[in-house]
């Protein structure tokens, strides 16, 4: 109409029509079938409600470096349908500890968690447990979703996980279980909760995911040799640039490294602000002893095993300390 009447210039309405687009692409609140009834107010208390827990949802630190996260989040996303809000879907991440699966699994979390209704990141659940109880985590749990404290035994927990978070859409992360009873109480099933919801479990090996039915799971990549001298380059030397004489010594700690995330940090970041010669004497240490970070991640791993495992482990490791 203003274009006919003349009354703006075209530059103006371009602006116009641009800022239009953008308008119509925001996306909005999409009221469920049973909203048709219900009163003004109401839809806009659940508008309010909404917007509200997205405001106060804090991101998850992800790392001071996040190198290499990208392709690996596309991956799970796949495998999650995000698209899709006519089922429920788990997904397993798993991989030997280092690589970075509590990593991945905050920038998943910072990525996706303003499309779902509740949320809730249990960190570290095989430690946690040696000091909560399951009903502390079933009640945390609850709390997060539906934002109400509910005091509960294990068996009424059960029950309520049932109940509760099957009205609401939610994205749920179990990270780093080791006990099929966690997942029996913490997830048993995904008629459990609402349509479109999503549950990722971080866990070191598949036998406990398969045993729990989740059937699709992400085998965590280690990093590439590009990767890992990008991740290195930031923690030892803050910089994208290192100095050309340190061009053996990093390609040694690349090779020392083998693509372990962990390992890239807490040896670039010990190497921070050393010279050559200082790097050469480090990597022949690490050669008998690992940095302590990181013989605490192995110890775990070893400490995950069965006896039998243990044993096997053991022999194959004096097997090689011989050669």
């Amino acid at each position: 109409m203003h274009r006919i009447n003349l009354r703006a210039s075209d530059e103006t309405i371009q602006r116009w029509k641009l800022a239009l687009n953008e308008i119509a692409n925001i996306s909005g609140v999409h009221t469920r079938p049973s909203d048709k009834n219900a009163y003004e107010y109401e839809i806009i208390e659940t508008i309010v409600k909404e917007i509200s827990n997205k405001s106060n949802r804090v991101p998850l630190h992800i790392a001071e470096y996040p190198v290499g996260l990208d392709s690996q989040l596309q991956k799970i996303k796949s495998l999650l349908e995000l698209g899709s809000n006519d089922k429920v879907i788990m997904v397993g991440i798993f991989g030997i500890g280092g690589l970075g699966k509590t990593t991945i699994a905050h920038a998943l979390y910072n990525a996706i968690a303003d499309s779902f209704e509740g949320l809730c990141f249990l960190h570290d659940i095989k430690d946690k447990s040696r000091k909560l109880s399951l009903e502390e985590m079933q009640t945390r749990m609850l709390l997060e979703i539906l934002v109400v404290e509910i005091k509960i035994d294990v068996n009424q927990g059960v029950t309520r996980m049932k109940q509760r978070p099957k009205r609401k859409h939610i994205l749920l992360i179990l990270d780093d279980v080791d006990k099929q009873e966690h997942l029996q109480k913490l997830a048993g099933n995904c008629d459990w909760f609402g349509l479109g919801s999503r549950i990722i479990i971080t866990r070191r090996e598949t036998q406990l995911l398969n045993r729990h039915g989740v059937e699709r799971n992400y085998d965590m990549e280690v990093f590439n040799d590009e990767e890992s001298l990008e991740l290195l380059r930031w923690n030892a030397f803050r910089n994208k640039q290192v100095d050309p004489c340190y061009k053996d010594v990093v390609n040694r700690v690349i090779c020392y490294a083998q693509g372990l995330l962990l390992a890239l940090e807490v040896i670039g970041s010990h190497l921070f602000g050393m010279r050559v010669r200082e790097w050469e004497s480090a990597l022949d240490v690490y050669k008998q002893i690992p940095e302590s970070d990181i013989q605490q991640i192995l110890k775990l791993s070893y400490d995950g095993l069965n006896e039998a495992e243990r044993e096997i482990f053991l022999d194959i490791a004096c097997f090689f300390q011989r050669r």
